[in-house]
């Protein structure tokens, strides 16, 4: 289920993306990027619902073998408290955002707003949550903040722009 119909998607004062045959991708204003995590999760890997980080093999942390039903953000394998704040941080969909401005593939960015919209409803009222999770998503608020931004540049959608104003308070 995408943010907005994909024929709303693009930013009309933005460029679209460049060239198909393009090898690196547009800098958008704006985006600081993503620490290394959209390339270390390519857009088949997010698909599938697989997330790595830095020196650890990929985890399974999509719901039902799919990331667009949804992640499990309780997930911290070995209690890893580092591994638990970038799956918070939502820089490992830089992939998804990194393919559209290559492609113009309007799937991995719709899929990149899905797993926003997912990481917005399932962590509402933190203070419900564990201590570690609590300060994954707090310690997170500055890397999902670029991250939504950069999602922002290509993607028009009200709950988007309110999640933004939320995380920039």
């Amino acid at each position: 289920m995408a943010l907005l119909p994909p024929e709303r998607a693009v930013s009309p004062a933005l460029p679209v993306a460049a060239p198909p045959h393009a090898r690196v991708a547009p800098v958008v204003p704006g985006c600081l990027g993503y620490n290394g995590l959209d390339r270390l999760n390519p857009p088949a890997q997010v698909r599938a619902g697989r997330f790595a980080v830095p020196g650890a093999a990929p985890v399974t942390v999509a719901r039902g073998g799919r990331v667009d039903r949804g992640v499990d953000w309780a997930l911290a394998p070995g209690g890893d408290r580092t591994w638990q704040l970038w799956l918070h941080s939502l820089e490992w969909l830089g992939g998804l955002v990194r393919a559209y401005e290559r492609t113009g593939d309007l799937g991995a960015l719709d899929l990149a707003g899905v797993v926003v919209r997912d990481w917005l409803a399932a962590n509402r009222r933190p203070a419900r949550f564990d201590a570690r999770r609590r300060e994954a998503i707090e310690e997170g608020t500055r890397f999902r903040l670029i991250t939504m931004v950069c999602l922002r540049a290509h993607l028009a959608a009200g709950r988007l722009d309110g999640a933004i104003a939320e995380h920039a308070r």
